[in-house]
């Protein structure tokens, strides 16, 4: 009997110490995380196809007028997930609503409207899933900046003839648990009034 009760108590005890070391090993393993990356942001050239830096043209016709469009950027994103063993499900996804896009001069003058295009910001929405790489079409020049200072000016060759920048990209939205997230990136603007090819014959 005394024997019986003493190989209890072990069993009982093994079976309690079992229990105590998987509750502490789950408390201790890392939970999910996941950091959002720009991988790169390109300009689109007019049929929808990434060519690295923005040559953006300000006045696209002749002398009789001018017609401006909006120009175009696909920004590539990868929500980059920690612990990868794990099966995070949807732990690991980011939503993005919104983004903001800002000029900087490299001469340090950025006065919105006189040195440099203003600022704007957009609505947007796509999802990141944690793991995965997702590309976005945004814009990154309203076509509105092109009518005012100082692109306006570069018209016809006009004003400093050439304008060089950088976009400076904000992107805000949230992880699938609602906690903020905020992400930059950058893109090369060279803004002109670019020469039409001209028909021939």
């Amino acid at each position: 009997m005394g024997m019986n009760m003493s190989s209890f108590i072990v069993k009982s005890a093994i079976v309690i110490a079992s229990a105590t070391l998987a509750l502490h090993l789950a408390s201790c393993t890392p939970k999910p995380r996941t950091i959002l990356v720009i991988d790169s942001i390109d300009a689109l050239d007019p049929d929808g196809n990434p060519v690295g830096e923005l040559y953006s043209d300000v006045c696209a016709g002749t002398s009789l007028g001018c017609t401006v469009t909006n120009d175009n950027a696909l920004v590539v994103m990868t929500a980059r997930v920690e612990n990868a063993f794990r099966d995070f499900g949807k732990f690991g996804d980011f939503i993005i609503d919104r983004y903001r896009v800002t000029y900087i001069r490299a001469d340090g003058r950025n006065v919105p409207g006189v040195d440099v295009p203003y600022a704007f910001d957009a609505a947007s929405s796509f999802r990141v899933p944690g793991n995965i790489t997702v590309s976005h079409q945004i814009m990154v020049v309203r076509p509105q900046a092109k009518l005012e200072p100082p692109l306006s000016e570069l018209a016809y060759g006009g004003g400093a003839v050439v304008l060089s920048v950088l976009a400076q990209i904000d992107f805000y939205g949230a992880d699938i648990e609602g906690r903020a997230v905020e992400v930059r990136g950058s893109l090369d603007i060279t803004f002109a009034d670019y020469v039409e090819e001209l028909p021939e014959g």
